[in-house]
């Protein structure tokens, strides 16, 4: 991270940041103009000072985030480590510990049009829309949630470990069943999605 964070700050003289329109006010309350389109007000023009300030305001951001991803993989080392150990019998068939991935992909999808579709809209008309703040500080919090459902669900597998007397045996199977780490898959997936692309569809305005 050190690394990154030294060439990123190198690139600064040659960043810029994009000169958009904004919606006037007025205009966002419902009131219309003359031509009956929204009224737009241009953006200061931002000088090199200004980019600097953006940047450093970005950090603390970029840094909170390493939890985020050092919740996110948590999926491939601590989670699938956890249904290495467990019951992984479904109608006869071993199911690898890794496969419970798929609830993370399969969540990520599933969600993504339903963000998009309904609570976008539902927040636009509510609140006038959800920031790209509100969307990382809900995926970090979403991933958060995730850490404590896998604590909850390790603490149990360790007292089931206990109660069969297998404390001792690490290549021993505890019998719990690995569907037990599902919920916290599922959790992962939102975080994802709230974390990672939930900006591409609330940023487009209608």
């Amino acid at each position: 991270m050190v690394v990154y964070l030294a060439v990123f700050l190198l690139g600064m003289r040659m960043y810029r940041c994009a000169e958009q329109p904004v919606i006037d006010g007025a205009a966002r309350r419902g009131g219309a103009s003359l031509d009956g389109e929204e009224r737009l007000v241009e953006t200061e023009e931002v000088d090199g000072h200004g980019e600097g300030l953006f940047l450093v305001k970005l950090l603390p951001i970029w840094v909170t985030s390493i939890v985020f991803a050092a919740v996110i993989s948590q999926v491939s080392t601590l989670f699938t480590k956890q249904g290495s150990t467990m019951d992984r019998f479904v109608g006869g068939l071993v199911v690898p510990s890794a496969a419970l991935q798929c609830f993370v992909s399969g969540t990520y999808i599933a969600l993504v049009p339903v963000y998009d579709r309904a609570v976008v809209p539902l927040a636009r008309r509510l609140t006038g829309g959800i920031t790209m703040l509100h969307r990382v500080g809900a995926g970090m919090a979403t991933s958060c949630l995730a850490t404590v459902v896998a604590a909850l669900v390790e603490a149990r597998r360790l007292r089931a470990a206990r109660d069969a007397s297998l404390v001792d045996w690490p290549d021993a199977t505890v019998p719990m069943g690995e569907w037990w780490l599902v919920p916290q898959h599922v959790l992962v997936g939102v975080a994802e999605m709230l974390g990672l692309i939930g900006w591409r569809s609330s940023s487009t305005t209608k």
